[in-house]
């Protein structure tokens, strides 16, 4: 009877959570999702910009690290971030995503627009510059993300619900679907509703598909703030959600729209694989979070400066992938990269990309440290 009392205990998760805020401080597990992230977010656009033979290791690489494990991890734990923000008010929500947006173009055209342009000079081939402006245009991570906030804001602004986010989401992910591909053929026009489903072939994260994870990561991390008991919520997320998420995903295999092995329903995945997502984004911070619990104090700074840093890192290896993959395309010919070199650009770009991010970090407080005195 004691068994079976303590077994239904495990699984009622309102004891796993206090009314006061008691997790305010950093929280490891995230650090290490969100640097797991980055990583393999890292190697696998270096993977996609040489060209290595795709066999196994494409599928770990590109299908598996660079799918699940990546930007819907970045999507959910934004949306966990925004509630552990200091600045949480419709304005400020709102301000931010106007400047991911910003921030999003500027990358679009130093990353994207100023090495074809280089290229073209260099070799006269019109095909670099071509698609020059559906490639600014693109719909990558930060414009999402800015769209996200945006959104957030607004329902903030009129104070609504976070139940009817939630099914503003979902009703989106429905809809998201039937609109892939209805092009209006008027060019700027379909630029723009890139932002919101696939017009395009540049438009990897539209509104509509993706907004469903930072919504869900949202509530995740208001209840994050209250949680007392990591582990029991912990294994309630691994032995309970995971099991069903999972489901939804086989569900989502059976009538075709599954979300490994096919990389255009990776971007435009359904309501049941968005289920799946964030599902299986809380059971792999879950498990970080219960493999954790095995040491006594780990060492966790590299993946706090990778959580830190995100932004400048993602925007900083963006570049200088692009750059790499136009200078083979210019000057070295090959049928099929060598693993290990790959292996060799990857470990540089990352390092690279870490340490002008460190550099870019310390001038910004060193300037901002001077304005401060200034004022003052």
């Amino acid at each position: 009877m004691e068994e079976s009392t303590k077994g239904f205990r495990l699984f009622n998760v309102k004891e796993c959570f206090s009314e006061e805020e008691v997790n305010r401080k950093r929280v490891p597990e995230i650090d290490i999702a969100r640097g797991l992230a980055v990583l393999f977010m890292v190697i696998c656009h270096v993977f996609l910009a040489l060209n290595v033979k795709y066999d196994i290791l494409g599928v770990l690489v590109d299908d598996i690290l660079g799918g699940p494990f990546s930007a819907p991890v970045f999507m959910f734990l934004m949306g966990i971030g925004m509630a552990y923000s200091r600045h949480t008010d419709a304005k400020s929500t709102f301000i931010r995503g106007l400047k991911l947006l910003a921030i999003a173009y500027v990358l679009n055209f130093v990353r994207l627009t100023i090495p074809s342009l280089i290229a073209y000079g260099i070799s006269g081939d019109h095909s670099f510059i071509a698609d020059w402006l559906d490639k600014l245009m693109c719909v990558d991570i930060l414009q999402f993300a800015g769209m996200a906030f945006l959104v957030i804001a607004l329902f903030k602004k009129l104070k609504l619900d976070w139940w009817w986010l939630l099914l503003f989401s979902v009703a989106l992910l429905v809809v998201g679907p039937f609109l892939k591909d209805k092009a209006t053929n008027i060019h700027w026009l379909d630029l723009f509703l890139a932002l919101f489903y696939k017009t395009y072939y540049y438009a990897y994260f539209p509104l509509f598909h993706w907004l469903i994870l930072p919504v869900v990561g949202l509530k995740v991390g208001e209840l994050y703030l209250h949680l007392k008991n990591k582990a029991r919520f912990y294994v309630f997320s691994l032995v309970v959600i995971f099991p069903i998420s999972a489901a939804f995903e086989v569900v989502a295999y059976m009538v075709g729209f599954e979300l490994l092995g096919v990389a255009t329903e990776y971007y435009y995945f359904t309501l049941l694989s968005g289920v799946s997502l964030c599902g299986f984004v809380m059971a792999w911070i879950s498990l970080i979070g219960l493999v954790l619990m095995l040491f006594k104090n780990p060492h966790l700074g590299f993946f706090t400066l990778l959580s830190k840093n995100v932004l400048s890192i993602y925007c900083i290896h963006w570049v200088i992938v692009f750059f790499i993959h136009n200078l083979f395309a210019l000057y070295w010919q090959y049928d099929e990269m060598p693993e290990w070199q790959w292996a060799l650009f990857s470990i540089g770009v990352l390092a690279a990309s870490i340490g002008l991010s460190i550099v870019y970090t310390r001038v910004k407080q060193s300037l901002l440290a001077k304005r401060k005195a200034a004022a003052e």
